[in-house]
Formats: C-alpha cells, sequence, structure tokens
C-alpha cells in the first residue's frame, strides 16, 4: 500500500478504536445509570416494605392493647356487679337482721323495764 493509504488506513484504525472505546465508555454510563435506576427503586421498595411492616406491627399492638382494656373493662364490671349483687342481697338480709336485733334489743330492754317497777 502507499504511504497515504497506510496514513488513511491507521486513521481509519485509530478512528474505529476511538469509536469503539467511545462505545465502551457509553456502555459503561449506561451499564451504571441502569443500576443506578435500578438500584433507587428497590431502595424506595424496601424502605416502602419496613414502613409497612412497621405500621403493620404498630396496628397489631394497639388492636392487641385496645382487646386487652376492653376485657379489663368487662371483667372490672362484671366484678362490681356480683359484687353489688352480693352485697345487696347479703346487704340486705344483713340490714334486716341488724333491725330485728335492734328491735328486739330495744323490745326487750323495754320490756325488761316495763317489769321493774321498783322506784
Amino acid at each position: 500500500l502507499p504511504l497515504s493509504d497506510q496514513v488513511l488506513d491507521l486513521k481509519g484504525i485509530n478512528k474505529a478504536l476511538s469509536s469503539a472505546q467511545t462505545r465502551e465508555k457509553a456502555l459503561k454510563i449506561i451499564q451504571c445509570a441502569t443500576a443506578q435506576l435500578i438500584a433507587i427503586p428497590v431502595v424506595v421498595v424496601v424502605v416502602v416494605v419496613i414502613v409497612v411492616v412497621f405500621a403493620v406491627v404498630v396496628v397489631v399492638v394497639v388492636i392487641f392493647a385496645v382487646v386487652v382494656a376492653v376485657v379489663v373493662f368487662v371483667v372490672a364490671v362484671v366484678v362490681v356487679v356480683v359484687a353489688v349483687v352480693v352485697v345487696g342481697v347479703f346487704g340486705c338480709w344483713l340490714l334486716l337482721l341488724f333491725v330485728v336485733c335492734c328491735f328486739c334489743s330495744c323490745c326487750a330492754e323495754v320490756a325488761a323495764n316495763l317489769g321493774d317497777w321498783s322506784f
């Protein structure tokens, strides 16, 4: 090949190498951009999953707390109602017994006083 053709050929090879390097750089840039574009949604998905799991745990804990509070309230109401009924039933009998005893003791005292005529 004549010298001018060899120079042109070297220029073509150089241009081809340069375009190959440019293509390689472009591919690396595209790969990095693609990796970043994939990484961003992955991070977002991981954060969203963590937030959702945390929210579900909080909701479950709140529901558990409400259920426990309702159960404690119902048990307290039942205990108070049972206590009122028991005290009411036995209290009435005790009150009646107290009244009868007082009445009987008063009657006995009056009868004793009526029976004692010594001045």
